[in-house]
Parts: structure tokens; C-alpha cells; sequence
């Protein structure tokens, strides 16, 4: 932050030092005010607030945090799938599963994008060439085979006389769509055809270039042109914080809300059966709280956030997914095709109900393990190669930074 403001590295640290310290006392002074939160192991301060490193928390095999976020991932994944379905079959309004599902998707992509850059900068040589890389790649080898995918089976569809909901098949909006325009302030685009979730996915995308440019800035790789990279992707993420023009658009704090998360999960330990029972009070008050059909509102984030932040900290003292390879399996092999079944099961499923006998639940259930089967196909074609696709792009990079420059 100090050298967003120009005061140079040495405002820099000594913000970042004056923080810690700040962080400590708040914590410091609750444990002397209740001192049995330290005494039963309830809270502990991580390494983190001390010396400035990322601190306890990790994503790897030795916990089953890494695992319970694959599972929440699926999970989120197949709310909106089945939730759609439902909506598509019964009548708009029936679920209100895909807003929670996405909501989970936010929340969860915050953390992790928080652990990828506070970890991976710890290298000198990571900036946010790589970075975006990385992320453009995740994103468009599944999104762009998607999009193609939706174009051609709406235009069958259309053409076939097969009427289904589609907002406009016009090749201008497509267009829009491949650059991730969907929503964007000021230009005139909407989702193509059946695929309305997708805007969602724009939303991200350019979350992902705003926060990692504002990220290396900070650091002060580069920082000139990551703050101009900045000011040129804030408009979508921005839209979304000020919920506009809709007051439904505010999906960006609940994305800063995990990456919080992250933060705090990184620097505080919690007892585990502490972190536990707070997981689930705070979910069942924001499931209380929450009004139907009003899950974005920003009063329930807090809530929201704090259940998953207390589910990331108790899974940390655990390992009970990770040592039963039957539950780690189905939850990895779920959790690799959620984006996927994301990207094109609205698709599938309002064309199969235009191709059922009315709205029965053996046509949801249809189209719910249709999407699914075609999903798995798909992430098998596309969305599971996206770490070669980054390879390839990065040395692509590096080939074209190495050769020489012609001169005449």
C-alpha cells in the first residue's frame, strides 16, 4: 500500500510492519481478555503476524483443507446444475441453489487466488505476465470450446424450430462474449444465447486481472504497468461493487471476502472443534438471515465468509478425506469437471426440457445426469488441459521476449 501512495518501499514495509503489530495487539488483548480461548487451544496466533511470512496455513496433502475445497467446488457446481434444471423444468423462481452455488464459487475463488499470489510471489521471478497467464489459460481452454459449443447447439436448436430461452444468437454478441464483455459497463452485451451463468465467469475474469495487477503493483513488479493494466480492467469488478446498474451485482465483496479469508486463515489458528461449530452456527444464521431469492445481498456475506473461513481453519487439523482414497477420489474427479458443468449444462438442460413431455422430475433428473455425463466428456477434452495450454503459452512468451529485434 505504501508504494500504491509513493512513499517507497520504506513506507511500504513500514505499513505492512505497522499492520502486524496492529493485527497482534487486537489478537494478544483477547487472549488476556478471555484467556481460555488460548488455554483450550481455541485461538493461537499463526507465525505469520510475527515475521511477516505467509504463516501455518497450507494446501497440500497433509491436511484435508485442499480436499474440502474440491468438495465445496463440486458441490457448488452441481447447486447450480441441479437448480437450473429445476428452474427450467418447473418454472423460474422454483431454486434459489444456483445463487448459492455461485456465491460458493466467489467465496472460494478469492481464497485460492489469495493463497496463488501470496505464495507463488515469493518467487522474484513470478510476475503478472505469469500470472495472467496462468489464469487466462484456466479459464479460456474451457470457456472458449464452451461458447462454441453453445453457439452451435442454439443455432441447431433455433433453427430446428425447437423453441427454447435464449437471449440473442447475434455473431456481434458472441464476439463480445469471447473477449469476456458480458455486462460490461457502457457496452451493449449481453449473455449469448442460453447461457445467462456465463456472465459470471466474465466477472471473474477480469477480478482476476484487477486484483493481480493491483497485487504486483503493490509489490512493485513492474508497477507502472500493472497500475495502468489496473485502471483499464476496474470498470466490470467496480460495476460489481456498487451494484451496477443492477443492486443485485455486488459478487466482487464477496470475492474480497475469501480472499480476507485467506488472510486471516493464514495468520490465526483455531481449535478444531471450535472452528467447527462456529463453521456451522455461522452457516445456519446466514441460512436464517438470508432472504429466498436474495442470496447476493451484501448484509449476509459476512456470515457467509465466516463459515467457509472457519471451515478452511478446522480442516487444517485434519486428515480424514485425505487418508481414505475412496473419499478423496470421487471428491477430485467431481472437482475437476465442475467448471465444465459450470460453462454448459444451462445449454443441455433447456434443450432437453424443450424436447420433454412436460415438467416431470424424470426429466430433471434427465437432464441433471446428462449435463453431467457430458460434462465429464468435456472436461476430459478441453478443461483438462489447461496447464499445457499455460506451458505452451509461457514458453511462447519467452521465445518471442528472447528473440532478437531486426534492424535495417
Amino acid at each position: 500500500m505504501g508504494r500504491l501512495l509513493g512513499l517507497g518501499s520504506v513506507g511500504d514495509r513500514a505499513l505492512q510492519v505497522g499492520f502486524r503489530r496492529v493485527a497482534l495487539v487486537v489478537v494478544e488483548l483477547a487472549a488476556l481478555r478471555w484467556p481460555g480461548l488460548a488455554q483450550h487451544g481455541i485461538l493461537r496466533v499463526g507465525r505469520g503476524w510475527r515475521d511477516g511470512m505467509p504463516g501455518h496455513f497450507s494446501l497440500s496433502n497433509k491436511n484435508d483443507t485442499s480436499l474440502t475445497l474440491d468438495l465445496l467446488r463440486a458441490g457448488a457446481a452441481q447447486a447450480v446444475c441441479v437448480g437450473h434444471a429445476l428452474n427450467v423444468f418447473m418454472g423460474p423462481g422454483t431454486s434459489n441453489a444456483p445463487r448459492i452455488g455461485v456465491a460458493l464459487f466467489f467465496v472460494l475463488s478469492g481464497f485460492v487466488i489469495a493463497h496463488t499470489l501470496i505464495i507463488r510471489s515469493q518467487q522474484a521471478s513470478y510476475d503478472f505476465a505469469e500470472f495472467f497467464t496462468e489464469r487466462f489459460a484456466r479459464i479460456y481452454t474451457a470457456y472458449l470450446p464452451a461458447l462454441l459449443l453453445i453457439a452451435l447447439a442454439d443455432n441447431l436448436a433455433v433453427g430446428s424450430g425447437l423453441f427454447i430461452d435464449v437471449t440473442t444468437l447475434d455473431w456481434d454478441v458472441f464476439l463480445k462474449n469471447v473477449a469476456m464483455l458480458e455486462g460490461y459497463p457502457r457496452i451493449n452485451a449481453p449473455t449469448y444465447g442460453s447461457a445467462g451463468q456465463l456472465s459470471s465467469v466474465a466477472l471473474e475474469f477480469h477480478i482476476y486481472i484487477f486484483v493481480g495487477a493491483i497485487y504486483f503493483a503493490w509489490l512493485g513488479r513492474k508497477r507502472r504497468v500493472a497500475l495502468i493494466i489496473a485502471a483499464a480492467s476496474c470498470g466490470l469488478p467496480l460495476a460489481w461493487l456498487v451494484g451496477y446498474p443492477d443492486p443485485d451485482r455486488t459478487l466482487f465483496w464477496l470475492w474480497i471476502a475469501g480472499f480476507g479469508a485467506y488472510l486471516l486463515a493464514s495468520r490465526i489458528q483455531v481449535g478444531r472443534e471450535f472452528a467447527f461449530a462456529a463453521a456451522a452456527c455461522f452457516a445456519a444464521l446466514w441460512f436464517w438471515h438470508r432472504t429466498p431469492g436474495a442470496e447476493y445481498a451484501v448484509s449476509g456475506y459476512p456470515l457467509f465468509a465466516l463459515s467457509f473461513l472457519a471451515l478452511a481453519m478446522a480442516t487444517q487439523q485434519t486428515t480424514v478425506i485425505t487418508l481414505h482414497p475412496w473419499l478423496a477420489r470421487p471428491i477430485k474427479f467431481a472437482a475437476d469437471y465442475s467448471f465444465s458443468l459450470f460453462l454448459i449444462h444451462f445449454t443441455i438442460e433447456k434443450i432437453i426440457a424443450a424436447l420433454w413431455f412436460g415438467p416431470t422430475w424424470a426429466g430433471i433428473v434427465t437432464a441433471v445426469a446428462i449435463s453431467n455425463l457430458l460434462s465429464i466428456a468435456f472436461a476430459f477434452a478441453c478443461e483438462r488441459r489447461y496447464r499445457a495450454v499455460a506451458v505452451y503459452l509461457k514458453q511462447l512468451w519467452i521465445r518471442r521476449s528472447a528473440a532478437p529485434i531486426m534492424t535495417t
